[in-house]
């Protein structure tokens, strides 16, 4: 299967700047243990900031992500420049503890960038990696598909958009680890509410959209309540950074895509009825989306 041209770009030039990390290692390594023959001083590889600031603007991969990267990148090099200095100062070597410590660190950066290819390849293939759901990229296809589909045969569909609620606090203060395993909880979940010609993406940071086929808004209103039902049967609790505990509640908007719609003005104007609804009422809830004129929905939020 061909990789698409963005995703193929960023790619190709992943694997490069593994090569050269892997070279520069093994020169600090050279300059730690053997600092006569270290040759000529150098820096770090400057291709890995180069290539972050490119992966950002381009959506290759999420912020958090490239902020992680760019943090073990940080300690990597700091370490480096300081055991080579002693290197050079005082000719010992390195506490085992210290060598432990910096090679994990390499290993870590190195293992984050294989499995930043890995998973940039699941994703071009139309699956989010960390749910086992669609992904955007696939959703923006679908539904363009879904609504040739109404307005060829008449088949309705509706979407459901559902969103974590607080989840930038939430993001902010749980591990890597645990909010990859909320986010596959959740896409659990979302999967028990959908049938099986029914499709669910995962469409943004703490943010999932059901696509129910041959469904009115009714139906997408019993998905997301089943949905609803299904979290607080499974009570995923959060810690935060107190060590308080409190179970993970979501929010949702439901419609039902007409003939002629644009799904992107759609899509906005559902998440824009959630957060302004949210903060009013924070928790769980459902609601129902009406269509209004641009006029009525800025004189709307004139009025919020």
């Amino acid at each position: 299967m061909a990789l698409s041209y963005e995703i193929d770009s960023k790619l190709k030039e992943l694997s490069p700047i593994i090569d050269e990390h892997a070279e520069w290692y093994n020169r600090v390594m050279r300059a730690v243990f053997y600092p006569e023959r270290a040759g000529d001083p150098f820096d770090p590889p400057q291709s890995f900031s180069q290539w972050v600031v490119s992966a950002s603007q381009d959506d290759f991969a999420s912020k958090p992500t490239l902020e992680r990267l760019r943090k073990i990148q940080g300690e990597l090099y700091d370490m480096a420049s300081d055991l080579m200095h002693d290197a050079r100062t005082t000719g010992a070597r390195p506490d085992f503890k210290v060598y432990d410590e910096f090679t994990n660190l390499y290993d870590d950066l190195v293992y984050q960038l294989r499995r930043l290819e890995h998973d940039a390849v699941q994703a071009d293939t139309g699956l989010d990696v960390a749910t086992g759901l669609r992904s955007r990229k696939a959703m923006a296809v679908d539904l363009e598909k879904e609504m040739e589909r109404r307005a060829r045969r008449g088949k309705p569909f509706c979407l459901a958009i559902a969103q974590i609620d607080n989840y930038d606090q939430i993001r902010a203060f749980v591990t890597e680890e645990r909010h990859r395993e909320i986010l596959a909880a959740v896409a659990r979940l979302i999967k028990k509410c959908i049938r099986s010609f029914d499709d669910a993406y995962r469409s943004g940071e703490g943010e999932f959209i059901m696509c129910l086929k041959h469904s009115d808004v009714a139906g997408g209103t019993a998905a997301n309540n089943r949905l609803r039902r299904f979290l607080e049967e499974e009570a995923i609790i959060i810690q935060d950074e107190k060590g308080r505990s409190f179970p993970l509640t979501m929010s949702s908007c439901v419609a039902e895509p007409l003939p002629g719609d644009s799904l992107d003005e759609l899509l906005a104007n559902m998440r824009s009825d959630l957060t302004r609804f949210h903060s009013t009422a924070p928790g769980s809830t459902t609601l129902e989306y009406f269509e209004q004129s641009p006029l009525s929905r800025y004189v709307q939020e004139l009025d919020s």
